[in-house]
């Protein structure tokens, strides 16, 4: 899903002016904070009950129909009233709005999916939700940032019809939902946490600095995000295994292992060579983020390990934990931003998510251990270690090859110091299949 939504940027990027991907950048937080609340909330509040045998699909489908339409109307008279952003914003940041009933819907069903493990259905809806988002948007760009937004609702649209296909059912209004909502609020806010956390430096350089200069941070941050998508991967297999499962420690620390061999490497990458990321991906002008891109892959290696941690509360039954992190986590973040965007510009929102992502990983740390879990400091000091000469290569030779030799080298370097064994990848094999 992440994948999808970063080529939807880039494609949108290179073929934008870089004023006009400003504007496009901030409407997207729209979507994309629909996206984190649903699957950050609806999604893993569904799998919580579908997997302890609850039948909740058909009475959630209908009360979150409910309330998601009430929730679109409201933001789209609210964007009529009050553009925040100027008026060349306001029709986009309006289309935007009108994704959120088929987003809370899909992710309703794909909630179900991923309950029932099937993984494979769960992955292609949310997959062709993101191509149907980037053809249409393709095929509209000539309207500017309105046409790229409209393709994206659209792609929205037409998913919904093949999560449907793939999970045929009569919706009935019942009590069940009522579960799944009291249980989806805390994991919720916690996404609108995590929300503010990605987003709240766009909008406030939206708010306080230029549409240029929102599109050239929107080159860097998506790009440091993207490192993200491997702990949720981890982390859609782990919620169910962490509700049903009397293994849940050995299931932790697995997915402690599999984040971190893929996010060491991959935060390394960002941080050695931005520069050639940037130019290959993005148009020359948003090398001018590259400063932007080293500072946010720190906070997003940080975030992506509190990411992981969150199944575990939910699977647990605690999502308040996280969502008190989280909302903590947003305010600071706000607070630094409005401080630091002024002076510094692109590199101020920088380092105001980045000190923000660092705090919610160590507070999750804290809470963690006293529920008797724990990140491995062995696992996590071996992937270090493993990744020191693969960065000195990166860094010194820029490109493909370098790239390739660096990751073999890294994987040799992690196998012979014992990051990982045959038994444990044994096991986590059969977690994946599971």
């Amino acid at each position: 899903m992440r994948v999808g939504g970063y080529a939807y940027r880039i494609l949108t990027a290179n073929l934008l002016e870089i004023s006009q991907y400003g504007i496009l950048s901030l409407a997207l937080p729209i979507q994309s904070g629909l996206l984190l609340v649903t699957s950050g909330g609806v999604a893993p509040s569904v799998a919580k009950y579908i997997a302890e045998g609850k039948d909740v699909l058909k009475s959630s489908f209908v009360f979150f129909t409910l309330a998601s339409s009430v929730i679109t109307i409201f933001l789209i008279i609210l964007v009529f009233l009050f553009s925040p952003f100027g008026e060349e914003a306001r029709i986009p940041l309006i289309i935007a709005s009108l994704a959120i009933p088929f987003g809370v819907l899909i992710s309703v069903l794909t909630g179900n999916f991923q309950g029932e493990r099937k993984y494979g259905r769960m992955c292609f809806v949310l997959s062709f939700e993101q191509v149907m988002r980037i053809i249409l948007a393709l095929l509209l760009i000539g309207l500017g940032a309105t046409g790229a937004i409209l393709g994206s609702t659209l792609g929205f649209v037409v998913s919904l019809f093949l999560a449907f296909i793939l999970m045929p059912f009569r919706p009935s209004f019942g009590k069940e939902y009522k579960e799944v909502v009291l249980f989806s609020i805390p994991a919720s806010l916690t996404a609108i946490g995590a929300f503010l956390l990605y987003n709240i430096d766009t909008l406030c350089l939206g708010w306080l600095d230029t549409y240029r200069n929102v599109g050239l941070y929107n080159a860097a941050s998506p790009t440091a995000r993207i490192v993200i998508g491997i702990s949720v991967a981890a982390s859609a297999s782990l919620l169910p295994l962490m509700a049903s499962s009397d293994q849940k420690e050995i299931y932790w620390r697995q997915s402690q292992r599999f984040t971190t061999f893929f996010l060491f490497p991959a935060t390394g990458i960002l941080i050695s060579m931005p520069e050639w990321i940037l130019k290959l991906l993005f148009k020359d002008e948003f090398v001018l983020a590259k400063n932007s891109l080293i500072i946010l892959a720190v906070g997003m290696f940080f975030f992506a390990l509190y990411t992981l941690s969150t199944s575990v509360f939910q699977g647990l039954g605690m999502p308040s934990i996280p969502m008190y992190i989280l909302l903590v986590s947003a305010i600071l973040d706000i607070i630094l931003n409005v401080i630091l965007i002024p002076i510094y510009h692109i590199n101020g929102a920088s380092m105001s998510t980045s000190i923000s992502c660092v705090y919610a990983f160590f507070m999750s740390i804290l809470f963690l251990r006293s529920f008797g879990f724990k990140f491995e400091i062995k696992i996590i000091l071996r992937a270090f270690f493993a990744v020191l000469i693969p960065l000195f290569l990166w860094y010194h030779l820029q490109g493909f090859l370098g790239l390739l030799l660096g990751f073999l080298l890294y994987t040799s370097s992690f196998v012979l110091i014992k990051g990982v064994t045959k038994d444990e990848i044994d096991l986590l094999l059969k977690w994946l299949r599971a």
